[in-house]
């Protein structure tokens, strides 16, 4: 199965997940959302989860960013020295 395939089906739906998202964001109302979902001075707990689980996230991400980079670099170190 051409691996190639799969990517560019990827980058289709998540092309249409953003367009879709983006569509739904304009369409809304501008004050339907609250412009502080949070208010740490009412609600501190829930505020410093929310911040705590932002954080965590944000690291994940940049430790799945720099794994897919590595990869990468040994995929395309890979094909540039033949192996024999």
């Amino acid at each position: 199965m051409n691996r190639f395939a799969n990517r560019s089906a990827l980058r289709v739906y998540g092309a249409v997940a953003v367009l879709f998202y983006g569509m739904v964001a304009l369409a809304s109302p501008a004050g339907a959302l609250a412009p502080q979902p949070i208010d740490a001075s009412e609600q501190g707990p829930l505020a410093f989860v929310a911040m705590t689980v932002m954080c965590v996230l944000f690291v994940m991400s940049l430790f799945y960013m720099d794994r897919v980079r590595q990869r990468r670099e040994r995929e395309a170190e890979q094909r540039r020295t033949p192996s024999e």
